[in-house]
């Protein structure tokens, strides 16, 4: 069964609308599963996917194969953490990004996006061309030592960002239209995405 997805803002900055997908490697996880997943995600319409590996000295040389492969499919790949890869794989910054956190310094050379968790973060996001804020609700998948922002501050982000607002933190299918209304851009779906790859219908909803 199909379903067409909702219709979706514009691409802002050079960012696809709506959902951005996330391929979150696990430890020793096989590369071709990692590019599987990937390739999932740009299948049920995900127009830019962001890779995190984190485990390990040899995340980097991981990082570069599985770039390699996914820039072949992925309309706009993003490498957490990884900016000189980035900037070194794509000059251009036209198909690959980065993404940073807090701690990560100064500005990347290349396009990159910056995760942040208060308005004051937002508001002084230098030269990001996009900004991730939350965790909006609970979540599991990663630690960022705030809890959850809520919906508000998140539309109080969206209101108070030059740039386009990616939402990210515990998003599901039965929060995922109180986000819409807040006027993000898009969302990261992470668990909430894999729970329903086998229900076309729920998919088209999160997208």
């Amino acid at each position: 069964m199909s379903i067409d997805p909702k219709p979706l803002p514009s691409p802002r900055n050079g960012l696809p609308a709506g959902l951005y997908g996330m391929v979150d490697a696990a430890p020793a996880e096989a590369l071709s599963a990692l590019e599987d997943r990937a390739r999932f995600l740009v299948d049920n319409g995900v127009g830019v996917v962001q890779l995190r590996d984190k485990h390990g000295a040899e995340s980097l040389i991981r990082m570069r194969t599985l770039a390699e492969r996914c820039a072949r499919f992925v309309p706009l790949l993003v490498l957490n953490d990884h900016a000189e890869l980035a900037s070194e794989l794509d000059p251009t910054g036209a198909r690959i990004w980065s993404h940073v956190g807090q701690e990560d310094g100064p500005d990347p050379r290349g396009p990159f996006g910056r995760s942040t968790h208060t308005i004051a973060q937002v508001t002084s996001a230098g030269a990001a061309r996009y900004i991730g804020f939350g965790p909006v609700f609970s979540t599991a998948t990663k630690n960022t030592g705030y809890g959850p922002r809520g919906v508000v501050r998140l539309e109080a982000a969206v209101k108070a960002s030059a740039v386009p607002v990616i939402a990210i933190g515990g998003i599901t299918l039965e929060n995922i239209e109180a986000v819409r209304a807040t006027g993000a851009h898009g969302w990261a779906v992470i668990s909430g995405f894999w729970d329903h790859r086998n229900d076309p219908a729920a998919l088209a909803r999160l997208r």
